[in-house]
């Protein structure tokens, strides 16, 4: 099927959504094809080069995984394109990106042309710890006080700012660029942080259960049990919680 209906998640809604609304071509940073064209069929599969999980590529490499070697030789794949593709238009190119992903295509970001860096807007938490002094100045300085403008978890954080630097930011100017989003920011205060109790699972899933009768979805859901409830539960977690909620409480 066409990339762009292979993946799930608020997340991905929110690039090809900006994408959308810009009139701009949408790619794929991929950790099992390689840079792929949203518009491209291709074949359905599980890999990351996050730290864990089942389709954690680290887990299955028989020698110490070099996230960089491994993007190198998924650019040879027949699903990847040449990050020229990416570029043959005019207007700057924006990459939301989580750490993992930064390490993995750092050294195409850092062998482009001068020219087609200075177009580079980047969003993320914690690149600047990844990323050399030629990048760091790419990085939109979005924070958490992102979270007063448009709501949503750290795991859509990139997308989140991405979605808004399209619609009210992007220039040609990466300096000015940088100067806006401060004085957008600005506005607004940092989000206070809350200390919340970690519950068994046992009662995460009873909370989720009451909160079904009511409402559904995984990211309205985790927000109720954020925000109205006051307990910590992280993403993944929650993920695996709310499918179990799901079954007992039988809904669809």
């Amino acid at each position: 099927m066409p990339a762009k209906q292979l993946y799930m998640g608020r997340g991905f809604a929110l690039g090809a959504s900006a994408a959308a609304s810009s009139g701009a071509r949408f790619y794929v940073i991929s950790a099992g094809l390689g840079l792929v064209d949203a518009e491209l069929p291709v074949p359905s599969y599980g890999m990351t080069v996050g730290p864990d999980g089942a389709d954690a590529i680290r887990a299955r490499s028989i020698e110490a995984f070099d996230p960089q070697r491994w993007w190198t030789a998924l650019r040879s794949s027949t699903f990847s394109i040449d990050w020229s593709e990416a570029f043959s238009g005019e207007g700057p190119v924006l990459i939301a990106l989580t750490r993992p992903y930064a390490e993995m295509i750092v050294g195409d970001l850092i062998a482009l042309p001068k020219a087609q860096r200075e177009r580079l807007r980047l969003f993320g938490l914690a690149l600047p710890g990844v990323l050399p002094p030629e990048l760091i100045r790419c990085v939109m300085p979005y924070d958490e006080r992102l979270d007063r403008i448009v709501r949503g978890t750290r795991t859509d954080f990139a997308q989140r700012a991405l979605s808004h630097f399209a619609s009210n930011v992007a220039s040609l100017d990466p300096e000015r660029d940088r100067e806006a989003v401060f004085a957008l920011l600005k506005r607004h205060k940092h989000p206070e942080r809350v200390e919340r109790p970690r519950m068994a699972d046992a009662d995460i899933v009873a909370s989720i259960a009451r909160h079904l009768r009511t409402s559904t979805g995984i990211g309205r859901l985790l927000r109720k049990l954020r925000d109205d409830d006051g307990i910590a539960c992280e993403q993944k977690r929650f993920t695996r919680l709310y499918h179990e909620a799901v079954a007992k409480v039988g809904v669809a």
